[in-house]
């Protein structure tokens, strides 16, 4: 009976726990920031949601670079739905594992990303801390993945920080919103919360 009793409490306190990040994550989400713009709004950059994850796209060039940051776990050991274990699912989001960067490239503009107006300043500071985001070895140079694109346009580089479910990739695609200055929720883990600002 003492062991059911501890079962259940346990049970319990797992289900209190998810009810409240649940109901934290969507007030956070639904708080707006950055509503308003300092400065005239002649740049633009892209967002591309598949429904799980965001991508910001920026103009480079003649070609359009895709910038997201994730689980290692996720990106490199789940590169498709069938992939995908509740064993890697718990170790992405309550181990911490390591972090990428997954850098796509494109040729043309796609008719499903969302345009998003900014201004000069927040675009520098919208590339400013893409770039942070990638860890570096002891050269300065950007830390490759080799073989590891899921196309002959994608590559996966290491990133600084840790995935949990507090940062998941969505969260990191809010925060550089956020930081640079551009409308962003003050916090959400999911895909819409970036999204719906836009749409």
């Amino acid at each position: 009976m003492k062991i059911i009793k501890w079962f259940l409490y346990y049970v319990l306190v797992k289900l209190i726990l998810l009810i409240g990040f649940i109901l934290t994550s969507f007030i956070l989400t639904n708080i707006v920031v950055n509503t308003e713009n300092t400065g005239r709004c002649d740049e633009e950059i892209y967002l591309s949601d598949n429904g799980i994850h965001v991508d910001i796209i920026i103009k480079e060039d003649t070609d359009y670079v895709a910038y997201g940051w994730g689980s290692e776990i996720f990106y490199l050991n789940t590169p498709t739905w069938d992939d995908l274990t509740i064993k890697n699912t718990v170790k992405a989001l309550f181990t911490h594992p390591t972090s990428v960067m997954h850098v796509t490239t494109y040729t043309g503009h796609q008719e499903d990303w969302v345009k998003v107006e900014v201004t000069h300043t927040q675009l520098e500071n919208l590339k400013r801390l893409i770039k942070n985001s990638f860890k570096l070895d002891n050269k300065g140079k950007r830390i490759k993945f080799e073989n590891k694109g899921y196309t002959e346009n994608d590559e996966f580089y290491k990133a600084n920080g840790n995935y949990s479910c507090f940062m998941t990739c969505n969260s990191w695609t809010n925060n550089v919103l956020k930081k640079s200055g551009i409308k962003a929720s003050y916090w959400t883990p999911y895909s819409s919360g970036v999204i719906n600002k836009y749409k």
